[in-house]
């Protein structure tokens, strides 16, 4: 009979002595299947398959009690016996293992680290498969054998707690997973939090939530469809606060320790019973030329007629309908009530799409208005085309957003479909402290204008600023939004020195100051927290790209020479960090000579001036503003580069792989470490061979930083290890 090991890896408990539940290591069976790491069976190995993972994970204090079912299948046409492996952190409890429903009697080994390791270091000498190689540090547990059933898909089902390490008011919890880009086993993951003290709020850095409050001590987190696939560890961290603004701080140390990255995530603070909700002033200024015709007009003209009627009755709005000429529903805003917003409502109706886009004008007319004191300011901002009438250049609309709002209201610019200007729409939105939302064709106007609206109450911050205390720089966002109930600030940067480092957040609630101020000390920086310096990699990189947008706004002979220093930079945290763009794309193909700059270099100035400087408009525009917004809001790494190409489609990268705070390139069967490629002549690397006592050192070498995954990577391995080359081959 085959017998099958098959191996989960996961975050464990830290409460019953390990000497309880410690048995005599048995041998390790000769073929295994690793869920959570990268080398999993093929169709038609003859081994069992992972076909799923579902985690439903529940939270209670510091206490966190993990559900894992795996849905396996045998495809062969023979019964096959398999064992369950679980590397885990020390002290684990097992609460329960079940096979398709049943208890599975037997005992469970609980090895230390020490024994676990061997375990690994078996796997690589007898099958030279690497992949438990990855859970380097982990305790380990095993199950008795089971049988799996011929053709059958079944589940198994393992229940295990451990308690949540806290520090200061963050408490973080992991399950860690393979880093390779390989990963393909789609998972779903429930978590629900339950904790005494009031939530400030939960963040991942390293995969896409959704997240729900039911009560001040309670919120529940599923995992968005996008991130099914993704692979990394999953990190969760969730911060204690209360009516005031909970914060908590990662920092990764640059070499030397004197300098480093932080970031700094913190929920938007509670709202203030004795402070009444200050009114939204609302300014609708809708596009009515003769490209809305259609669907896009109709989904429009609902979507304002459901908005209308979501104000309320302390609110006050005003229409703006353009073309080439500009009509506003009143002279300024009035109150919303059931009369004013069915007159308004009856008022869109009866025009219709024709004529050209005079943006300049509309925007002119809303901007004008006087303000209604007291108010919270909002323009709802919908276009579907290009400035066609009127003053129609990008720079000179820009500077009427940024120097003719004397009310600083609020502008959301709604772009629909592919022909609009996008990077005027995502300036005019960034200049008035508002974001820009782009409708891809299919889209529904209605449903993303709705649903935009939805989540703009009255912000418990608005207008915030921030004041940093300590050598810190190229802290980003470089000027912060309001804050919404719910909403989350998360500020990234760069720190020199040791020390503590103090941050103040001021800002107003309903005309009334607020300030909020925090102390963290960048003694706790760790190598371990990588997706530090990558989220800085990847909003500097979006900052830069802003800069380069911008100048592409006028006309400009020279404005290839402006931004050269820019595009350079670019390449760089590119190259260093694997974060790729539409103008740096090129460094992941094969044949590209990443250490010969004058090359690189050359191939980026053509592809910034081609796209970033010379397409304002079309699809290929949209493409390029929606991912740049994307890059400068980023709260969590993307190790595949998902972005969207110039026909709006959806892309991803493969042969850039993200280990750790490490990036590699694959060059043919070979994955280079972006550390080597600064050069074109790499010095001869010192050759490891796998299972060996100088790869065991290395393996402990990498765990220290927490780089361990690099040794799971398929094929050739060439990496920088303490300034030295280093390489290994994989099978």
């Amino acid at each position: 009979m085959d017998r099958t090991i098959l191996a989960l890896a996961l975050i464990a408990p830290l409460t019953a002595p390990a000497q309880e539940l410690h048995l005599q290591p048995r041998p390790l069976l000769p073929h295994h299947v690793v869920p959570q790491a990268r080398r999993l069976p093929e169709p038609g190995s003859g081994r069992v398959q992972v076909t799923g993972v579902n985690v439903t994970v529940a939270i209670t204090d510091q206490m966190a009690t993990t559900t894992m079912d795996v849905a396996l299948r045998n495809p062969t046409p023979a019964r096959l016996e398999s064992e369950l492996v679980v590397p885990v952190p020390a002290r684990t409890v097992v609460r329960g293992f079940q096979y398709q429903g049943a208890a599975l009697e037997g005992k469970l080994e609980v090895l230390p680290a020490d024994e676990a390791r061997r375990i690994y270091d078996a796997t690589v000498v007898r099958q030279r498969d690497p992949a438990l190689l990855e859970f380097i540090g982990n305790d380990l547990v095993r199950s008795s054998v089971f049988p799996v059933e011929a053709g059958a898909e079944q589940k198994v089902r393992l229940i295990y707690e451990h308690l949540l390490p806290l520090e200061g008011s963050r408490v973080d919890y992991v399950i860690p997973r393979t880093e390779s880009l390989e990963y393909q086993v789609p998972w779903t993951i429930t978590v629900r939090i339950r904790s005494r003290r009031p939530l400030s709020t939960v963040y991942s850095p390293s995969h896409p939530f959704r997240t729900v409050r039911a009560a001040p001590g309670e919120l529940s987190l599923q995992l968005e469809p996008s991130g099914a696939t993704a692979p990394g560890p999953v990190r969760l961290s969730f911060v204690l606060g209360g009516e005031d603004m909970g914060a908590a701080f990662f920092a990764y140390p640059e070499a030397g320790g004197e300098a480093g990255y932080f970031l700094v995530v913190a929920g938007a603070p509670g709202r203030r019973a004795a402070i009444e909700t200050a009114p939204r002033e609302l300014t609708l200024v809708v596009d009515r030329s003769g490209s809305m015709q259609g669907t896009k007009w109709s989904q429009t003209v609902a979507a304002a007629r459901e908005v209308l009627h979501s104000l309320r009755p302390e609110e006050r709005f005003n229409v703006v309908l353009y073309h080439q000429e500009v009509e506003a529903f009143a002279r300024a805003p009035i109150p919303a009530s059931p009369a004013s917003t069915a007159r308004a409502i009856e008022w869109i109706g009866d025009h219709g799409p024709r004529g050209g886009t005079n943006i300049h004008e509309a925007l002119q007319v809303a901007l004008a208005q006087p303000a209604t004191a007291g108010t919270l300011p909002l323009v709802l901002f919908l276009t579907d085309g290009l400035p066609t009438v009127g003053e129609t250049r990008e720079a000179s609309i820009v500077q009427l957003a940024a120097r003719s709002n004397p009310a600083g209201r609020r502008i959301f610019t709604f772009g629909i479909g592919a022909d609009v200007n996008s990077p005027l729409l995502e300036r005019i939105a960034w200049e008035s402290r508002a974001v820009a939302t782009f409708l891809l064709p299919g889209d529904d106007v209605r449903e993303r204008m709705v649903s935009s609206f939805r989540r703009l109450g009255s912000p418990v911050l608005a207008s915030p600023t921030l004041r940093l205390e300590g050598a810190v720089e190229d802290v980003f966002p470089a000027r912060l939004p309001d804050l919404f109930e719910g909403d989350q600030l998360v500020l990234v940067g760069r720190y020199r020195g040791r020390g503590p480092r103090a941050f103040e957040v001021s800002g107003r609630e309903a005309g009334q100051a607020r300030s909020f101020r925090f102390t963290f000390d960048v003694a706790s920086a760790s190598t371990r927290h990588g997706f530090v310096p990558r989220l800085w990699a990847s909003r500097k990189i979006g900052e830069l790209l802003d800069r380069i947008r911008n100048a592409g706004s006028e006309p400009d002979p020279d404005a290839q020479r402006h931004v050269d220093p820019l595009t350079a930079e670019v390449v760089r945290l590119s190259r260093e960090f694997g974060i790729l763009t539409e103008y740096t794309a090129f460094l992941a193909r094969e044949g590209v000579e990443l250490g010969a700059p004058g090359a690189v270099m050359a191939q980026a100035r053509k592809q910034v001036q081609e796209k970033a400087l010379a397409t304002r408009s079309g699809a290929g525009s949209v493409a390029q503003d929606a991912n740049r917004v994307s890059r400068k809001s980023s709260t969590w790494v993307d190790p595949r580069n998902s972005a969207l190409d110039e026909e709006l489609r959806p892309v991803e990268f493969r042969t850039v792989n993200q280990v750790g705070d490490l990036a590699f390139y694959k060059r043919g069967r070979r994955w280079v470490d972006a550390r080597l490629l600064r050069s074109a002549q790499t010095p001869a690397p010192t050759i490891v061979a796998p299972g060996s006592a100088a790869h065991r050192r290395l393996a402990e070498r990498l765990a220290r930083d927490g780089r361990q995954g690099a040794l799971a990577l398929s094929g050739e391995v060439l990496l920088l290890v303490d300034g030295e080359p280093v390489s290994f081959v994989n099978p």
